[in-house]
C-alpha cells in the first residue's frame, strides 16, 4: 500500500494510491485518523481499515495525474540527518574525507523541548563505531496472548531455545566510546 499526503482545497489529507487515482481516506471513512502520521502510529489495524477504504467502490478519490502531493509525513516528530557520510558528498563539497560521519543532528519535540533523544545517538553509534554496541543472535517475538504481557516483546534466552533466531539484539554498550564519539561529533556540528 502507498501512502501519500493530498493537498485537497489547500486541507493536507491522508491518501492512497490506488492504480491510477488516490483514495483520500478521511472523506471515505471519517472514522480513519486525518494524517499519514497519526495511521502510521495506528498500526496494522489502522493500516488494514486504511487498505480496506482504498477498496471501497464509493472511495473518495482523485485522478494521480492532477493530484497535488505534500510531504507523505508533513509533521515528523524527528528528522536525523549526517553529513559527510560518504565519499562523493565529500569530495563534492571541497572537504576532507571523513572517518566517520561528521555530525549528528536529531531533531524532536519532547514536553515542548526542542532537542535530541540518546537513543538516536546510541543507534548512529552501533552502525559507525564497529564493537561500541556488542549483539547476540536471539529470538524475539510480540506477544499476543499473554494476560499481563499482551502487546510487549518477548526475547528467548533460553539455552535450548525452539525458535531460531531472528535479531540480533544489542546486550550492551560501550558507554565511552559512545560519549566520546557523541561529544566529537556535536563539537563538529557547531
Amino acid at each position: 500500500m502507498r501512502l501519500a499526503t493530498l493537498i485537497v482545497r489547500d486541507e493536507l489529507r491522508a491518501a492512497v494510491l490506488a492504480d491510477d487515482r488516490y483514495v483520500d481516506l478521511r472523506a471515505t471513512d471519517p472514522d480513519l485518523p486525518p494524517t499519514v502520521r497519526q495511521l502510521l502510529a495506528g498500526g496494522p489495524d489502522a493500516l488494514r481499515a486504511a487498505g480496506q477504504a482504498a477498496r471501497r467502490p464509493d472511495a473518495v478519490s482523485y485522478p494521480a495525474a492532477d493530484a497535488r502531493l505534500a510531504p507523505p509525513v508533513p509533521d515528523p516528530a524527528k528528522i536525523v540527518c549526517l553529513g559527510l557520510n560518504y565519499r562523493d558528498h565529500a569530495r563534492e563539497s571541497g572537504q576532507a574525507i571523513p572517518d566517520e560521519p561528521a555530525a549528528i543532528r536529531a531533531s524532536s519535540n519532547l514536553y515542548g523541548i526542542e532537542g535530541f533523544h540518546l537513543k538516536d545517538v546510541l543507534g548512529v553509534a552501533a552502525l559507525v563505531l564497529p564493537g561500541a554496541v556488542p549483539t547476540q543472535a536471539m529470538y524475539v517475538d510480540v506477544e499476543t496472548r499473554g494476560e499481563l504481557t499482551r502487546g510487549m516483546s518477548v526475547v528467548d534466552v533460553r539455552p535450548q531455545r525452539t525458535e531460531a533466531p531472528n535479531v540480533e539484539l544489542a546486550v550492551g554498550v560501550d558507554a565511552t566510546a559512545v560519549r566520546d564519539y557523541m561529544n566529537r561529533t556535536l563539537g563538529q556540528a557547531g
